[in-house]
């Protein structure tokens, strides 16, 4: 009896991990850029790429593109420098870290854990959407500098 028991939970377990929401499709407008700064080697990097991009590309479809940059290439330096100097509050003492994700023109995140895809997407949408950011992220997000009109 016991045996049957913990084999029906087995089942149980089984198909509810087995089942999964659809993704709500959402169109962005305007489109917007994804840059995604990785190390090779970079644990977080891997999942990042294999749950979370599929996960934005389902969500947004092309209304979201992402371009993917090598942080060992020398030459994605400079552009890597020019966000960093374009984000407030950004402490020098995580240059260089990654996974770092930036939706250009609003906001970086910087790290990532399972699920956190599904917050960077509801925060995606309420920049688009001139709506105040989720707290799930605030930790690790870092905001554009403002500028001002006369820029």
């Amino acid at each position: 009896m016991k045996h049957i028991i913990i084999k029906m939970i087995a089942v149980m377990l089984i198909l509810v991990g087995c089942t999964s929401k659809p993704v709500t499709k959402v169109t962005l407008d305007p489109p917007v850029t994804l840059e995604f700064y990785a190390i090779a080697g970079c644990s977080e990097c891997e999942i990042f790429k294999s749950k979370a991009i599929p996960y934005l590309q389902k969500t947004f479809g092309k209304s979201l593109k992402i371009a993917i940059y090598d942080m060992d290439d020398e030459s994605v330096t400079a552009q890597y420098d020019s966000v960093i100097n374009a984000l407030k509050d950004f402490d020098e003492e995580y240059y260089g870290h990654s996974p770092f994700m930036v939706v250009k023109n609003y906001f970086a995140v910087l790290g990532y854990n399972g699920g956190d895809e599904k917050y960077l997407a509801n925060d995606i949408i309420a920049s688009v959407e001139g709506k105040s950011l989720s707290s799930e992220l605030a930790p690790i997000r870092f905001e554009y500098k403002q500028t001002s009109k006369e820029e």
